[in-house]
């Protein structure tokens, strides 16, 4: 159906009005007030109208919790999930939009990501109104979005919970410290650490509930180092590591984080040095999805390559099924090549690569970039 002029604004300009945060519950809302943000006024009122509508919910959020506890069945009970990891930008989401065709896995909806702690009560009843708000692609690399696109889980979670990188993108004067707890529990505190356990435990039982019992795909970069705890919920998750050249993932990220910062962020951006973060981050984490994933039998877990999966991704995800032996890769074949062939005209955005941070990118990462046989892209 045609979008009309109202919905069509909606979709370009809505998450200016209805900043990510209006999904969170009061408590998180008040825990991230009470570390002192310094608001530009633009930020002061996103923020006021977050706490104005989460303090409307707060009924709905109690009856929810109390909900699932009834119609959801335990952690234990779920199916083991299919995680996928690996530093932003090195083609998880383009991987996981292939997966997600498959008829044998749940996903995670924008609406569950955008209501995270209502989505089973009020969700149905906001479901129209929330899609025209939806934007017609992703701000930072223009895929296009629709009502069943799968997404990242993380959003919901920093809606959840005071562990989230996305925290740092909100309030950027203490990105460095919000990326650090985030993305590897740097200084949390037990009390959060088991927050944050509780949350991914209550929101993969509602998404279960959502998709109707089958085992849930799920892909989160920001869950690349957090593997342990993870596996500490889902012991039996088979898991997919995408990697990419390292040159190209670092110019993407630094686009990413910047379009992240100049939508999203509720204080002022002076003084953020992105190069400094991509480079600190990107070896942590890296370092730490392959421990995690060293631990485990070589059946639940699988190294994939972004390049080859690229030049023939029938034959690499053929692969993957056989080496995690997923079900289903008979019945979703056909449903892998219509999205392929959907989005085979796809341009990606061209980047440069300034000689400074070619060679600081070398200094962090030279061991990957080694390992893995990449080089510097054509004509730097």
């Amino acid at each position: 159906m045609a979008r009309g002029p109202v919905q069509r604004w909606l979709s370009r300009h809505g998450h200016r009005v209805f900043h990510p945060l209006t999904g969170a519950d009061l408590g998180t809302l008040l825990r991230l007030c009470l570390m002192g943000p310094r608001l530009t006024p633009r930020g002061a009122s996103r923020l006021g109208f977050a706490l104005f509508t989460a303090v409307g919910r707060l009924p709905f959020d109690l009856l929810e919790r109390l909900g699932t506890e009834l119609v959801a069945p335990p952690l234990e009970a779920l199916p083991p999930p299919l995680l996928v990891v690996g530093h932003w930008r090195s083609g998880t989401t383009h991987l996981y939009n292939v997966l997600a065709r498959s008829p044998a896995f749940g996903i995670v909806s924008p609406l569950a990501v955008g209501l995270p702690w209502n989505v089973l009560g009020l969700g149905p009843f906001l479901r129209r109104r929330l899609e025209e708000c939806l934007p017609v692609d992703r701000i930072i690399d223009r895929l296009p979005v629709h009502a069943d696109s799968p997404q990242e889980d993380e959003l919901a979670l920093a809606n959840m919970q005071t562990l989230s990188f996305y925290h740092g993108a909100f309030f950027p004067t203490r990105i460095e410290r919000e990326f650090g707890r985030g993305l590897f529990f740097a200084g949390a505190s037990e009390a959060e650490r088991r927050r944050w356990r509780r949350s991914v435990a209550l929101f993969m039982r509602k998404l279960h509930r959502l998709n109707g019992g089958r085992p849930l795909l799920v892909k989160n970069p920001a869950h690349s180092a957090k593997l342990p705890d993870l596996l500490r919920l889902f012991p039996d998750a088979r898991i997919v590591h995408v990697r990419r050249n390292p040159y190209v993932v670092v110019e993407s990220t630094r686009r990413m984080l910047r379009t992240l910062l100049d939508t999203f962020a509720l204080e002022r951006t002076d003084g953020v040095e992105l190069d400094r973060l991509i480079l600190n981050t990107y070896p942590r984490m890296i370092a730490a999805t392959e421990a995690a994933m060293a631990a485990l039998p070589a059946n639940r877990r699988h190294d994939l390559a972004f390049e080859d999966f690229e030049a023939d991704p029938m034959a690499e995800l053929a692969r993957l099924h056989v080496a995690l032996d997923l079900p289903g890769f008979d019945d979703a074949e056909d449903h892998f090549r219509v999205y392929l062939d959907a989005v085979r005209g796809y341009e990606k955005r061209r980047h440069s690569f300034p000689q400074e941070r070619l060679r600081l990118t070398e200094k962090a990462l030279a061991p990957w970039i080694d390992a893995w046989g990449y080089a510097r892209p054509s004509g730097t």
